[in-house]
């Protein structure tokens, strides 16, 4: 009785054992009666006996953006946030914007992010890219990570990040939180949304972090006009490190050259890598 009861307040409900599996990386739910499903390292997609009625599944997704410290309401049916843990959601209420009823996906967050060594050892990477990453890193250059969707930008990110030197400024900006780590001068900054009309976008944020006089800037991901930003940032000697949605090298150069992002091509050639 007190494991439902304490799985039922203070863990996940119906999906706290799949919350504590290390090798599901991805939980989502497509609506009402319809099974959940998983993410597995070793057997990627997979369909799990969990289903929810309408009701549960509607209270379960306002408890998980209660959770966050964010509001989900008919007038506000979508949010993405960050769980307590790291965990990054995106949630959908009622049949406003998801005809078949409530969602919601989670996205699972890595106790211990991943090192270098991890993704050597996982055959992510090789010794002399590694070497090449860290020559590159400890000289300034400004790097961009593109891939697709959950092809592991931000994971590599995050990892070569480690070759930055341990005293440095570095500061972060992304609009929901992914990003950790090791350094003990980091300043981490998140965007928010949706309060008053009164939003904090990552324009803002990266306004505002030049002012702190950072030597690494990283962005979560470049979407819109803080790339201008970003590459003004590159252009007054600041190191950046981002990631972007792309499926090769010219698409990169296409899509920072054109709608919504914009970067004029003199300024596109501070990229480095």
């Amino acid at each position: 009785l007190f494991y439902y009861l304490y799985r039922r307040f203070h863990g996940y409900g119906q999906i706290d054992p799949i919350m504590h599996d290390p090798h599901v990386e991805d939980i989502s739910c497509d609506g009402p009666n319809l099974p959940l499903f998983v993410y597995h390292d070793d057997y990627t997609d997979v369909e799990t006996n969990v289903v929810y009625d309408a009701q549960d599944l509607s209270n379960f997704v306002i408890q998980l953006a209660q959770r966050a410290g964010r509001h989900v309401s008919v007038s506000q049916p979508v949010v993405s946030a960050t769980l307590p843990d790291g965990s990054r959601i995106e949630l959908a209420l009622g049949e406003e914007v998801t005809p078949r009823g409530s969602a919601f996906t989670i996205r699972k967050y890595a106790d211990e992010p991943f090192t270098p060594i991890d993704l050597l050892e996982y055959g992510t990477f090789d010794l002399d890219m590694l070497a090449y990453l860290w020559l590159a890193i400890e000289n300034n250059r400004s790097l961009i990570f593109a891939g697709g969707t959950a092809a592991g930008k931000t994971t590599s990110m995050n990892a070569v990040s480690m070759f930055i030197p341990p005293r440095s400024k570095v500061l972060s900006i992304e609009d929901t939180r992914e990003l950790s780590l090791y350094h003990d001068n980091w300043l981490s900054s998140v965007t928010r949304e949706r309060l008053d009309d009164d939003d904090i976008t990552m324009y803002d944020l990266l306004r505002s972090a030049l002012r702190h006089r950072p030597e690494y800037i990283i962005v979560g991901e470049v979407r819109g006009e803080e790339a201008i930003t970003l590459f003004q940032a590159m252009n007054t000697g600041h190191t950046t490190f981002s990631t972007m949605h792309a499926d090769s090298v010219q698409t990169v150069i296409n899509r920072l050259e054109n709608e919504p992002i914009n970067v004029p091509r003199p300024m596109v050639t501070s990229l480095d890598i």
